[in-house]
């Protein structure tokens, strides 16, 4: 019955919910790891909120923004970093505690474990 409940409560599906950071990822910080976007509309707000928006695919290691459906998610090397939907998401996603750890520890810990090839 344990395992059973285990499981259970493993695949619960629920809704992801960014979390504000209490210090948010500075300018600078942001700035050191270029956001591909493909959507040119977008790439003012993206800028003013901080980050360093570039027309390109992402390289090894940075940020790629996706919009879908109104959800504005954020991945890096193929890796969920953060996702937001609704008014605001460029400063959202620039001020979520998800973003800074990002952007503190270079990276996501997934990363970490990819071949450098």
């Amino acid at each position: 019955m344990r395992l059973l409940l285990l499981l259970l409560a493993g695949c619960a599906i629920g809704q992801w919910e960014s979390v504000p950071a209490e210090k948010p990822a500075t300018v600078a910080e942001l700035a050191a790891w270029p956001l591909s976007v493909r959507d040119p509309a977008l790439a003012a707000d993206f800028e003013r909120a901080g980050f360093k928006v570039v027309d390109r695919p992402p390289y090894k290691g940075e940020l790629e923004l996706r919009v879908q459906g109104g959800v504005y998610t954020l991945r890096s090397d193929g890796f969920f970093v953060d996702e937001v939907s609704g008014a605001d998401a460029a400063v959202r996603l620039a001020h979520s505690r998800r973003v800074a750890e990002f952007v503190r520890n270079s990276g996501l810990p997934q990363q970490r474990m990819l071949p450098e090839h």
